[in-house]
């Protein structure tokens, strides 16, 4: 006897798999290859203006769009000042330090082209960025445009090296390795695409606009696990998924979700160790997370939206109501 399913089951079936598999998508022919180009050698090495000059026409990207060349009334100050670095005995610690410890690119050249070609997926007319790294002496740790990627390796070498960027603090600079360049790149793209109503000045705003780009940045990297996304330890992540009603309950009696209040913001947005209101073990940070989950569950509810859309829609509120996210 033949037997059949009924028509309900199949597409329940096939809607359920596309809710499961929606950020999985398979890249036939990827058409990305990032190579990093490495600038801190060079950087380091300058004698003469002359040196800088030459430099400045081998790599006129670089120098239009990090240096700002030709902003400069004068270009002598950037030749001279390029050639003070450049015989700095501590740029030049700093860029061994640099070489050993990266001393191949083989893992962001992949970990970027993959997250590219995704890009690419989403966003089919996105230019392809040419990416470098060098070394600042703790200027800048990234700098990414829709043309550029420069890379400050001196920012991610955390116990490798025995500088570290005095301005940063202990529980940031503790995801400030290698394994967290791709994120944090893709969390900068995000931002062009990552619309939002600047009259909305709740924290309810700014929790879905986070939430937003740590689902852009999953999209990108779907195989990437949680901590790596939200830049929280294993442990920590764990323990949010037993601690999410405790969380959930404190933003709802506190009335913190369509709060303005400054001290707010600081409390469960902006960054710090933990969120001791909470729990002492809650992390800090915790409306991003708490805004990350209503947009992984307004996603679920809506199989419908594309990430292009989820990208583009400016109303917290809409998102918050309809995500009907309860842990």
């Amino acid at each position: 006897m033949r037997s059949f399913i009924p028509l309900f089951f199949i597409l329940l079936f096939f809607t359920q798999c596309a809710k499961k598999d929606r950020k999985h998508i398979d890249i036939d022919t990827p058409i990305v290859n990032i190579e990093i180009e490495r600038l801190e050698a060079k950087l380091s090495s300058f004698d003469t203006t002359t040196q800088v000059a030459q430099f400045i026409a081998e790599y006129p990207l670089y120098a239009k769009e990090f240096l700002r060349a030709g902003q400069f009334s004068d270009i002598n100050y950037l030749l001279y000042e390029l050639v003070r670095m450049g015989k700095d005995l501590g740029i030049d610690t700093l860029t061994q330090d640099a070489e050993n410890a990266f001393p191949t690119m083989s893992f962001l050249n992949e970990k970027l082209s993959s997250g590219f070609n995704y890009l690419t997926h989403y966003y089919p007319k996105h230019p392809i960025p040419k990416v470098y790294s060098h070394i600042t002496g703790f200027g800048t740790d990234l700098f990414v445009r829709d043309s550029i990627i420069v890379i400050g390796l001196d920012f991610f070498m955390a116990g490798k090296s025995k500088f570290i960027p005095k301005d940063i603090p202990g529980y940031i600079l503790d995801y400030y390795s290698e394994e967290y360049i791709p994120t944090k790149v893709m969390a900068l793209v995000s931002q062009r695409y990552n619309a939002f109503d600047r009259k909305d000045q709740t924290a309810l705003s700014q929790m879905i606009h986070y939430g937003k780009s740590y689902y852009f940045i999953e999209s990108m990297y779907p195989s990437f696990a949680d901590s790596i996304v939200i830049e929280y330890s294993a442990k920590e992540v764990e323990d949010l998924k037993y601690m999410a009603p405790k969380v959930w309950a404190h933003f709802v009696e506190n009335k913190l979700f369509f709060s303005t209040k400054r001290e707010v913001i600081r409390r469960y947005i902006d960054d710090r160790p933990n969120t001791t209101e909470i729990a002492d073990k809650c992390p800090g940070r915790i409306g991003r997370w708490l805004g990350w989950q209503i947009v992984r569950s307004y996603m679920k509810k809506h199989p419908e939206v594309s990430l292009n859309d989820l990208m583009e829609e400016k109303d917290a509120s809409k998102i918050f109501k309809e995500s009907k996210y309860r842990p």
